[in-house]
């Protein structure tokens, strides 16, 4: 299998995805004393959680990094750096339906933080990396980490029991597309979402990529950024050019049937129906029952 790329910095309008590294432990170890972070983790996860448990962690995704099998960022809110929570990405193997992993800390569920990291992931899995899917599980039980993968719009395919740290369950597989994630993508474009300062975090992201690199890719780059993102040159990992869309670019006048290529979305209403997570940020109903 072709080694990865190096781990790119994402950016989103309240997150900044890091790559994982080894001073990372401490603020591991603190979470994972918390029973809500490595329930519904695989089996594997020592549990009660040692002493050495996020040190040798650690250890292990540097050491598979620098191999290039797995992708490993550090979930920090913006204005600090410390860890607040991880999401890994690696390719298909052919045979384990299961690509991406995430957990957050507890103090910060209930306000889309996890969906804002997973759309980052996965625009660059199907965007950049132009992967043509992700297989993605999540315990049955787990109605949050399911209703990431039901926003982002994955299909249940299969249930199947799995060991988790708090034992045996149902196990949900998903299939999320290319094709799928490209589709909403669009049409959220067409609303002009992507050039506005809305909260839409299929669009607008921020990446940032070395300098030898941007030369080598530079008419994608600025094809990004007249899409909407910003993109971050950096020399030796530090930022020294931003490129972004110019305010003197304007979206076309609509026309009609200028969205038909797009097709339908699976539930049309999708955007306008309740959201648990945002509820529970507003401690209450958005919209009426």
């Amino acid at each position: 299998m072709t080694p990865l790329p190096p781990t790119p910095i994402l950016i989103t309008r309240r997150l900044i995805l890091r790559p994982l590294e080894a001073r990372d432990a401490p603020a591991i170890q603190h979470i994972f004393a918390d029973w809500r972070v490595v329930r519904w983790l695989h089996a594997t996860v020592p549990w009660p959680y040692p002493a050495d448990g996020a040190e040798t962690h650690v250890s292990q995704c540097l050491a598979s990094r620098a191999l290039g099998e797995k992708f490993h960022w550090a979930i920090t809110l913006k204005g600090s750096d410390a860890l607040r929570g991880r999401i890994d990405l690696w390719p298909f193997d052919g045979k384990s339906r299961d690509m991406r992993g995430f957990w957050l800390d507890p103090e910060l569920h209930g306000r889309g933080l996890m969906t804002e990291a997973a759309n980052a992931v996965t625009g660059y899995a199907f965007e950049t990396l132009e992967w043509p899917f992700l297989y993605l599980t999540n315990a049955a039980e787990n109605r949050a980490s399911a209703r990431v993968k039901e926003k982002q719009g994955a299909t249940e395919i299969a249930r199947e029991r799995h060991p988790f740290v708090s034992g045996e369950a149902d196990r949900q597989v998903w299939l999320l597309t290319r094709e799928t994630w490209l589709a909403r993508r669009g049409w959220l474009d067409q609303l002009g979402w992507t050039n506005s300062g809305a909260a839409c975090y299929l669009c607008g992201m921020t990446i940032q990529i070395n300098i030898a690199e941007a030369k080598a890719r530079l008419s994608e780059l600025v094809a990004r950024a007249e899409a909407g993102e910003e993109v971050i040159i950096a020399r030796a990992g530090k930022p020294v050019v931003v490129l972004k869309r110019s305010d003197a670019a304007r979206l076309e006048p609509r026309k009609p049937g200028a969205w038909a290529h797009l097709g339908k979305l699976d539930d049309p209403y999708l955007l306008l129906r309740p959201d648990p997570e945002l509820e529970d940020a507003a401690d209450g109903p958005i919209l009426p029952a």
